[in-house]
């Protein structure tokens, strides 16, 4: 089987500011943020929403792939590159 290339491109390039207009976005496509991951609390989470870490540089992107409520609304943060978490996500409030 031979394989062929698809040439591709970026439809649109946005930012998106604030928790409401990102939920909007998330209602059609995943978007890529920026984090701070290089702290204690996202390497040890397994489970759960996190509420607060401590503030540092950016450091890593990722992708948020959706939103929902638990006892605490969330973000449902996928990581790509590395094993963490809850099966490879962060569920950061």
């Amino acid at each position: 089987m031979a394989c062929s290339s698809i040439k591709l491109s970026i439809g649109k390039l946005g930012r998106v500011e604030g928790e409401d207009a990102l939920q909007t976005v998330l209602n059609a496509q995943s978007v890529a943020v920026l984090v701070e991951s290089v702290n204690l609390v996202w390497k040890n989470y397994k489970k759960g929403v996190v509420i607060q870490c401590p503030g540092a540089d950016s450091d890593d992107a990722v992708m948020v792939v959706g939103y929902g409520t638990s006892t605490d609304d969330f973000f449902e943060i996928q990581n790509s590159w590395v094993p963490m978490g809850c099966n490879g996500y962060i569920f950061l409030n």
